[in-house]
């Protein structure tokens, strides 16, 4: 399970956590309707490790870091309920997790919420 600090960071913890010294092979981010999520994605020999940062989602809100693959396979990467008084700290959320999907593989990242309400989307690749 993972685990929450003040920060507003919540970590899978182990050998799957995104390694800090090596650089992601894709960073991208997006904003819509107030809500913005970055995501930093590192291959792996199982899959595809990520790092997250999401703002603008309201309390209480349950959601999901989704990953949606070309093919239209989606696996949920992390997922968190937004404290009554929000993220802290900066006001956003950190968040680790994985997917079985190779990054090549994935076509774009998803903030979704329990009831199925898409946040914010994010090409897996910058269009740059």
């Amino acid at each position: 399970a993972g685990r929450a600090d003040s920060g507003g960071r919540v970590a899978a913890g182990g050998e799957g956590e995104p390694p800090a010294s090596e650089p992601p092979v894709a960073s991208v981010s997006a904003r819509e309707a107030g809500v913005s999520l970055a995501v930093d994605s590192w291959d792996k020999g199982w899959g595809t490790a990520l790092r997250a940062e999401v703002s603008g989602v309201p309390a209480g809100s349950r959601c999901s870091l989704v990953a949606v693959g070309q093919d239209g396979t989606r696996e949920i990467a992390a997922s968190w309920v937004v404290p009554g008084n929000g993220y802290g700290g900066n006001g956003a959320l950190t968040v680790d997790g994985a997917v079985g999907l190779r990054s090549g593989d994935v076509d774009h990242f998803a903030v979704v919420t329990a009831d199925g309400l898409t946040l914010v989307t994010v090409a897996a690749t910058s269009s740059s």
